[in-house]
């Protein structure tokens, strides 16, 4: 299983609008593409002057859907995605590929209590990184 991730800082003025498009329009036709299993949204915590950053997160199965979707699907939607900017919004994006490697279970113990909870403990590999920026 890999995961595509896209991180990206929003310009403060268009936050709520952008999060709004991304949850209820961008994320839902990315998925409808049928190439990703499933899709989250993580806010990533930084302390940024221009506005928050968050990070998309795609699962998918082989490489070859990524690559279809990026020769395929991604255009279009890349093009929906830049006309709905505005002129002066600079969103900047980083894109990686997570191959999941390995899951072992490892045990913790809470400072509170002598309770102990299991926790999956996952392995990862970028093996592909890219870096662009949309103004």
């Amino acid at each position: 299983m890999y995961t595509y991730n896209v991180t990206v800082s929003v310009d403060a003025s268009v936050h709520e609008e952008w999060l709004e498009w991304m949850l209820g329009t961008h994320m839902p036709e990315v998925l409808a593409t049928g190439m990703f299993a499933d899709a989250i949204l993580h806010e990533v915590l930084v302390d940024e002057e221009s506005g928050p950053t968050y990070a998309a997160q795609y699962r998918f199965r082989d490489l070859e859907d990524l690559q279809l979707y990026q020769q395929v699907h991604a255009p279009g939607l890349q093009e929906k995605s830049a006309a709905k900017q505005r002129p002066g919004q600079a969103i900047a994006l980083d894109q990686n590929i997570h191959q999941r490697r390995r899951t072992q279970k490892c045990t913790t113990a809470r400072a509170s209590s002598n309770q102990k909870e299991t926790r999956q403990k996952t392995s990862s590999l970028v093996i592909k990184t890219g870096h662009f920026t949309m103004l």
